[in-house]
């Protein structure tokens, strides 16, 4: 049940990223508009990190093997490492 919940949120999220990515290649934005889709998407991608390290009773549910530790994080960059 938690790992679907998880899914679920996932997916809701890629799917709003997709929109804001459509958005931004849209030739009629300005670049203060795709300045913001940026950051919208900065915010979807920490949420959807935070989502990904959720744990059930002390264990992360997409850790693996590795289950002490969060399995998903960013760089400095931005990048998931």
């Amino acid at each position: 049940t938690n790992t679907e919940s998880t899914l679920t949120i996932v997916h809701e999220s890629v799917q709003d990223s997709m929109d804001k990515v459509r958005l931004g290649l849209n030739g009629t934005q300005s670049v203060n508009e795709r300045r913001i889709l940026a950051e919208e998407l900065k915010t979807i991608q920490k949420q959807m990190i935070q989502t990904l390290n959720s744990n059930s009773t002390g264990v992360f549910i997409f850790g693996g093997s590795n289950t002490v530790s969060k399995p998903f994080d960013v760089d400095a960059d931005g990048y998931l490492t």
